[in-house]
């Protein structure tokens, strides 16, 4: 990044050739977006005869999108220590842990002492609140309050802002408002289609509808326009693997995280669902040590899903755990 930043380089046009076809990316660097990606199905061996045509297309989706975030650029030049403030505020989210979560809300914080007004940072801002509800599990509303009001400061703001439209989305979604969720999340794809944080929060949405197998996929896509993902992607395939009953894959996902503290209670109720029970209490104790104050009956009375099943079959699980 430092190197890019002393030759002035704002847009990163990523490559990938494997098994199935050219996966291409064009990457805003000063707020770490992604504008545009495409995967060309292409066998390796056809790819030279195809070479003119894909090229074409590549050159007029980065001119169309050039032009499309001319401002942006300009705003960037005008304020780059927002911008790097910004990025490394965002980068303590890659973990899902409550310090990390913690540390990231006191950086946006700071970046938001630079510039009250900047969009990105407010809606990084609200999914510390959100996060925290998750990862506490004390059912505050509170935090989900702070988490929609900011969003909805980001989305006013920005109203293009894909990242703002998810974060309205998943303070939504905590907040119980599963299709006012769902609706956020359409417009966040919408806006930005390859933004796989946006296709992210979609699949953890659709998971709480009750749609697991329709969110396992979104995650799963979102997982291969991100292959280093965030923990949080692996933890919500892991809770759409539960619901589906697919207690080894939620468990294999769960095993993926950088820092799988946070899906400990997912963890000791795949283990108890597959059967495996001392690995199962041993995984339900480094809970219980983590949040003392956690309350089964508490947690699953605020969890948000649109249809009972849900919350019985992970009651089940964590019984068989031990909570």
């Amino acid at each position: 990044m430092a190197q890019l930043e002393r030759h002035s380089i704002s847009y990163v046009l990523d490559t990938n050739i494997s098994g199935e076809g050219l996966f291409v990316q064009m990457i805003f660097l000063p707020s770490d977006s992604v504008l545009w990606a495409e995967r060309f199905r292409l066998k390796a061996s056809s790819l030279a005869s195809h070479r003119r045509q894909v090229a074409q297309m590549i050159v007029m989706a980065i001119s169309g999108h050039l032009q499309r975030t001319e401002i942006v650029l300009a705003d960037y030049r005008a304020h780059p220590e927002v911008y790097r403030s910004y990025l490394s505020s965002a980068q303590h989210l890659n973990k899902f842990t409550l310090p990390d979560v913690r540390r990231a809300r006191n950086a946006f914080r700071e970046t938001l002492r630079m510039r009250g007004d900047f969009a990105p940072a407010l809606a990084g801002l609200s999914r510390t609140y959100s996060w925290e509800w998750v990862l506490t599990a004390r059912g505050e509303n509170e935090l989900l309050v702070q988490a929609e009001e900011t969003a909805r400061k980001a989305v006013a703001l920005e109203p293009e802002l894909a990242s703002a439209h998810r974060e309205l989305g998943l303070s939504r979604l905590y907040l119980g408002d599963v299709d006012g969720s769902l609706e956020a999340f359409d417009r966040a794809e919408g806006l930005s289609p390859h933004l796989a944080d946006a296709i992210c929060g979609y699949a953890d949405a659709l998971v709480h509808a009750s749609k697991p197998a329709d969110g396992l996929a979104k995650i799963s896509n979102a997982i291969r326009l991100n292959p280093i993902c965030p923990d949080d992607y692996f933890w919500i395939a892991a809770g759409a693997s539960y619901f589906l009953g697919e207690f080894h894959q939620a468990i294999s996902y769960i095993d993926r995280m950088g820092d799988s503290s946070s899906a400990r209670r997912l963890l000791a109720a795949s283990y108890a669902m597959a059967g495996d029970t001392a690995k199962a209490r041993a995984h339900r104790r480094k809970a219980q040590e983590l949040n003392p104050q956690f309350d089964l009956d508490k947690w699953l009375s605020v969890l948000p899903v649109k249809e009972q099943w849900q919350k019985e079959l992970y009651r089940e699980g964590l019984l068989k755990a031990g909570f």
